[in-house]
């Protein structure tokens, strides 16, 4: 049994919630909705895979083969899961402001190059497995920990990203594509504005009325 949890917790869970990670990332890059958030939001993705590649080259001579034989969980590690903790929770706060601008490439390039290394280090470099294991698992309970506090910030998002709400995305408003028709601002046609107007006050009515006349030519 303790080799089964043991089993469970160190390569199930924890490989898990770096992959949840990774997954968040491609989240972010998939629903970028302007074209300078797509550009940057996909740049720094690859960007981040780079960095994550001169990482695995820079650590060849340390890799060993994990062991998946031992029972024995790990002790506790206060620091690591402090930080963890700490990061976690700051950057979620970050992510949802930086979302909706150029920014987001910063966001993905710091998921991609930390979930993606983190997973590596952690299966093939023993000697920072534990504060890997610990650091993840703090960050984790940081960012649950947000999302508790502040529970639309996961909706805010997500939705900032890929809402079709132009206001959402940091987009002006459309014009109406008609101006010399008289369409009003926000493309109402004439019949339109005019029953949204109907059992308003007389001036309302009038002011309307002026809105949806045709200049002759």
């Amino acid at each position: 049994m303790a080799l089964f949890i043991s089993v469970l917790v160190q390569w199930v869970v924890i490989p898990l919630i770096m992959f949840a990670i990774f997954a968040f990332c491609s989240i972010i890059v998939a629903t970028a909705r302007t074209p300078e958030a797509k550009v940057s939001s996909w740049a720094g993705f690859f960007a981040g895979l780079l960095i994550f590649v001169v990482y695995v080259v820079s650590q060849l001579g340390q890799i060993r083969e994990p062991d998946f034989r031992t029972a024995a969980l790990p002790g506790m590690l206060w620091y690591p899961l402090c930080c963890g903790l700490v990061a976690g929770f700051v950057f979620l706060g970050f992510v949802q402001a930086a979302v909706p601008t150029r920014l987001v490439g910063l966001i993905t390039l710091t998921l991609a190059a930390s979930s993606t290394s983190a997973i590596f280090t952690y299966t093939f470099i023993d000697q920072l497995r534990l504060s890997v294991l610990y650091w993840t698992l703090g960050a984790t309970l940081g960012t649950l920990l947000h999302i508790v506090l502040f529970p639309m910030s996961v909706e805010h998002i997500v939705r900032r990203g890929s809402s079709g709400d132009p206001s959402m995305a940091g987009e002006p408003r459309e014009s109406s594509p008609w101006p010399h028709l008289g369409l009003p601002p926000d493309g109402l046609s004439p019949q339109e504005l005019s029953n949204e107007v109907n059992g308003a006050d007389p001036v309302k009515r009038l002011s309307a009325s002026r809105e949806s006349v045709v200049p002759m030519a």
